[in-house]
């Protein structure tokens, strides 16, 4: 108990002193690129987690492209080219783009990758039509501010028909949480304190990279004001919703 707590100070005050949204991007950028697993051929080439396997299976449609965000180093856009799509996609850590380029040409597969700006989508993918979409395994939850997801969010539903699936994962909370009522006060106090204007929520966290760990509440109404409609939600084994374009 005493270690949450600590570590929810400790959280609460790295996030409140930060000056920037960019300034909070950029450092996770930088945690990131010390994450060896996300260039490891053998995770990359491990395929779909279960739960991402049942997702794809009982909602994305049988074949058509893919619009994979926040594609790291290529694990889900080797595993959907190997169940037959065809791929796009955009990354914004820059080692991340050139070992996924790299993994698809080792297996001969063709697909656009493109970088782009953290908590943007890549100007090379818009106005292209999508048939899917899978945002890269947590990538939604880094980006801060419920504002900037849902316009992230809607840049990808501008792509996309009525009734296509998006597949979204991220680290979920209880809506009464300790940990998170101590990082969000702590946070504002910091804020107040530095000067800074950095928004902040509750269910965000600074550890190492910055996440928002979601209610389900939250991410339902964030989907909603994005244009899509959450068709199932999963705390376990890892948060994810599945949401179909309305």
């Amino acid at each position: 108990m005493l270690a949450q707590v600590v570590a929810a100070l400790v959280s609460g005050w790295q996030l409140g002193r930060r000056r920037s949204v960019r300034q909070v991007e950029n450092e996770s950028l930088v945690a990131y690129q010390s994450w060896s697993i996300y260039r490891d051929s053998a995770y990359n080439e491990s395929g779909f987690r279960d739960w991402e396997a049942s997702a794809i299976a009982t909602y994305f449609p049988k074949s058509g492209r893919v619009l994979v965000p926040s594609c790291g180093g290529g694990r889900e856009v080797l595993a959907l080219a190997r169940s037959g799509f065809e791929l796009v996609a955009f990354e914004c850590q820059p080692s991340f783009v050139v070992h996924c380029k790299d993994l698809l040409a080792k297996h001969e597969i063709p697909a656009q990758i493109f970088q782009a700006p953290p908590s943007e989508v890549a100007a090379e993918v818009r106005g292209m039509r999508f048939d899917a979409a899978l945002v890269g395994w947590g990538g939604y939850m880094h980006i801060q501010h419920a504002q900037r997801r849902v316009a992230f969010l809607r840049d990808v539903r501008k792509m996309m028909p009525v009734g296509a699936p998006i597949l979204i994962s991220f680290f979920t909370r209880r809506e009464q949480s300790k940990f998170f009522f101590i990082v969000y006060w702590v946070a504002r106090v910091a804020k107040a304190i530095s000067g800074s204007s950095l928004p902040v929520e509750r269910g965000d966290n600074m550890d190492g990279s910055f996440d928002h760990h979601f209610t389900s509440d939250e991410i339902r109404a964030e989907c909603k004001a994005a244009g899509f409609e959450v068709l199932v939600f999963h705390q376990r084994p890892y948060g994810h919703v599945v949401a179909r374009a309305t």
